[in-house]
């Protein structure tokens, strides 16, 4: 068997250690990673740009009223990376939180129903805590291995902050978006496609970044945005690891064998690149699993654990 990539075998190493967070038992509880950060200081940018290839359902118009009509995808762009020191102020869980109300509308605030209610629920009363992250810090100077993170379900791009960040910290150029329907905000059957054609669309954007080394690429999804990476790294060979956060395509097998370009031969060349974590299932051909309970992979979750 051919060894781990360096990059996989580091994000196996760095997925453990979420999943094994202890909690507190005090009102006051804070996730906390517990490994300390890389060597590097970390930036935030925040992208707003579209899919002109793809339609979208638009929420509302420019006056702010509820619309009917189509227009591009919009695919509001998370890129965490290696930066140098600054004095800048860090993002906050709030500033976080306040992304997704121009998720889809850049810079126009406006509500999405469940994805918003979601991210209300599990930053409640957390808003102030402080990140690592300084916004639009000067990057570091070289090329870093580029991570697209995939979130669950109608997730926002911000679903495991200190995921992202922690690996920025240690020389990786962490990419994310929303995880969102086909055609609208929220997700609806045949959204996996969608999701999978998003990460393809960010390795895409990947290579306009001048801190990006586009020959090495690794995907870490969560729940549902593992059967969209899946499929991603089914079809986009620019994918060299996938790490699944107890990713659905083991609920949604179906889905897997109707997608029709899931080929034995590239699942037999991702099987050595691939980590798969899952509550208490263990995936043959796979580097490792690991025992926890799904929502153990999302920060949003584990900020509220009592």
């Amino acid at each position: 068997m051919r060894q781990i990539p360096r990059h996989a075998a580091f994000f196996l190493f760095v997925t453990l250690a979420l999943t094994t967070a202890p909690a507190q038992n005090a009102p006051d509880f804070q996730f906390r990673f517990t490994e300390k950060p890389g060597p590097y200081s970390v930036g935030l940018k925040v992208v707003e740009q579209y899919d002109v290839s793809r339609g979208f359902q638009v929420a509302t118009d420019e006056l702010g009223k509820p619309s009917t009509s189509k227009g591009r995808r919009p695919l509001q762009t998370l890129v965490w990376y290696p930066a140098e020191k600054s004095s800048g102020k860090t993002m906050t869980i709030g500033d976080y939180a306040g992304l997704i109300k121009t998720e889809t509308s850049f810079g126009k605030p406006t509500e999405n129903g469940k994805p918003q209610a979601f991210v209300e629920q599990y930053t409640h009363g957390l808003t102030e805590l402080p990140t690592s992250a300084v916004r639009d810090a000067p990057m570091k100077a070289g090329r870093f291995p580029i991570v697209i993170y995939a979130p669950s379900i109608n997730a926002p791009a911000t679903e495991n902050i200190e995921l992202c960040q922690y690996l920025a910290s240690h020389g990786f150029v962490v990419i994310a978006s929303p995880s969102m329907g086909a055609t609208s905000r929220d997700w609806s059957d045949g959204s996996e496609d969608a999701q999978a054609n998003d990460i393809s669309f960010e390795i895409d954007f990947a290579e306009t970044l001048p801190d990006a080394e586009i020959s090495e690429v690794g995907v870490i999804a969560y729940s549902m945005g593992g059967l969209s990476a899946l499929l991603a790294a089914a079809r986009d060979k620019r994918v060299d690891a996938l790490i699944s956060l107890d990713g659905s395509f083991r609920y949604a097998p179906g889905a897997v064998q109707n997608a029709g370009d899931v080929h034995p031969e590239r699942v037999i060349e991702l099987l050595h690149h691939v980590v798969f974590i899952a509550h208490n299932m263990p995936i043959f051909g796979c580097v490792g699993t690991v025992q926890a309970n799904c929502v153990n992979f999302s920060e949003f979750c584990l900020l509220q654990v009592p």
